[in-house]
């Protein structure tokens, strides 16, 4: 099984702990469904923006070589088969921006990690009891912490949703800035 089909390791009972690679909060049992839902969304966006950023970067050194390899070819060869190896490889590199710009691996990348980044800040600040945290009962910090992270994710899901309207709408995939 490829690395790209592999599913994601469980982030409660994972192999480097109940939390995976996120480290215990004091006081809270790390199998509480709200803790429990943050770092599995943590860990998906984190493991798909270092996805999609490794193969947007694999796509695009790959478009850079072939493209500084099609003057080499005609330096180097004459005729039919410098045309041919030219043809090819233009070929190539017009397929490669296309695969890159069907999957939007670019745009997922710098979305996925933003969210990634905010889901963590959130957990930071519920860990440390600091920010909208500070000075609140556990059990209420726990409920505004699950309605921080659906405020996170349905921002990003709404981010996602738009980007599809366009492509469908015809804009190639573009994302307008948020006013």
């Amino acid at each position: 099984m490829s690395a790209l089909n592999r599913p994601p390791k469980s982030v409660v009972g994972g192999a480097d702990g109940p939390t995976g690679n996120l480290p215990a909060i004091h006081g809270v049992d790390p199998s509480n469904p709200v803790l429990s839902h943050l770092d599995g969304s943590y860990t998906w966006y984190n493991q798909n923006a270092i996805r999609t950023m490794r193969d947007h970067f694999f796509l695009r050194t790959m478009q850079l070589l072939f493209a500084s390899a099609i003057p080499v070819t005609q330096i180097l060869m004459s005729g039919t088969p410098s045309r041919v190896t030219a043809g090819v490889l233009g070929a190539l590199i017009a397929i490669l921006q296309g695969v890159d710009s069907l999957h939007r691996y670019g745009e997922h990348y710098v979305a996925w990690r933003a969210t990634a980044q905010d889901l963590f800040r959130e957990r930071f600040l519920f860990s440390a009891q600091s920010g909208p945290y500070a000075n609140i009962p556990q059990d209420q910090a726990l409920v505004l912490l699950a309605t921080r992270v659906d405020a996170i994710e349905a921002t990003e899901n709404q981010q996602w949703q738009s980007g599809e309207a366009s492509v469908e709408a015809g804009g190639g995939g573009q994302q307008q800035a948020a006013t």
